[in-house]
């Protein structure tokens, strides 16, 4: 099965966000990507900055049959017709497509995404050029099949180094990459931080009820949670943890064990400390 998300927060000169992501499914459709299901709309705030505009969003299944390569392709196209200008990370936008799940098969997406980094090695090149490529809400995955490490770049701002400290309990405890260090990249608009981390190869998981509990109880042992939505407010921190453990997120190695590899800005843990009073 392949999923694709579609939002918009801009009207364009195809009308208003609604009618904005009826005429991106129609393109997709003639571009081949037959759409079989289509969600409800439903609309979000804008993330990081609520001030902006809202978005409309739906969910679609589709039946396409080449690589994703050419299913990212096809996307860039769509969203260049719908009139999206790419500026700057968050952006409001008239289209948004997103790849959420292609027949749980390894990441292959290739987009044109030039970074450049400066970390221990020096100046890297870290382009998506031979490079296979993943795209989430907050972050972007650089890997390459050859190399025993990637590059999570993060779209924007972020307290790294809590985000650094996280995953790094959670790769103690095996349930996500190990990360080796923080570095700071750029490209032609702007600066970006990424941490290189281990590259996890295999095909995305939904986990065992079994593994999702370990890794609950584990979080809770740490302290660690993950910042709420609305609707995660209603139903307790716990349950924002367990919605992460969905395929998007999860990767199975061939030796069988299964790493959360999304963990983005939205994850927090309390750190312990104490107080010396004179």
């Amino acid at each position: 099965m392949i999923f694709l998300g579609i939002g918009s927060n801009l009207n364009s000169k195809f009308g208003n966000r609604f009618l904005n992501i009826k005429k991106a499914v129609d393109l997709l459709n003639q571009e081949k990507v037959n759409v079989v299901k289509i969600s409800s709309f439903y609309e979000t705030p804008s993330y990081p900055d609520n001030k902006l505009p809202k978005f409309i969003n739906i969910i679609i299944e589709v039946k396409f049959e080449e690589s994703p390569d050419e299913l990212l392709n096809k996307i860039l196209k769509i969203e260049k017709k719908m009139g999206r200008i790419r500026n700057y990370s968050n952006e409001p936008r008239t289209c948004d497509i997103d790849i959420i799940d292609f027949n749980g098969d390894r990441y292959q997406s290739v987009g044109k995404w030039d970074i450049y980094s400066k970390g221990t090695e020096g100046e890297v090149d870290i382009s998506t050029k031979d490079r296979y490529y993943f795209t989430g809400k907050f972050c972007r995955f650089l890997g390459s099949k050859d190399k025993d490490y990637g590059y999570k770049i993060f779209t924007s701002e972020l307290d790294i180094n809590l985000l650094f400290d996280i995953q790094n309990i959670l790769s103690n405890g095996g349930f996500a990459p190990h990360p080796y260090e923080i570095m700071k990249c750029c490209d032609d608009t702007q600066e970006y931080f990424a941490i290189k981390m281990d590259n996890i190869r295999g095909i995305h998981v939904q986990p065992d009820k079994k593994w999702i509990n370990s890794l609950v109880d584990f979080c809770n042992e740490n302290k660690i949670y993950r910042h709420k939505s609305t609707i995660a407010k209603k139903r307790g921190w716990r349950a924002t943890i367990e919605e992460e453990c969905v395929p998007k997120n999860c990767i199975k190695t061939d030796d069988g064990k299964i790493y959360l590899v999304d963990i983005d800005q939205r994850y927090r843990y309390e750190k312990s400390f104490s107080c010396v009073s004179k």
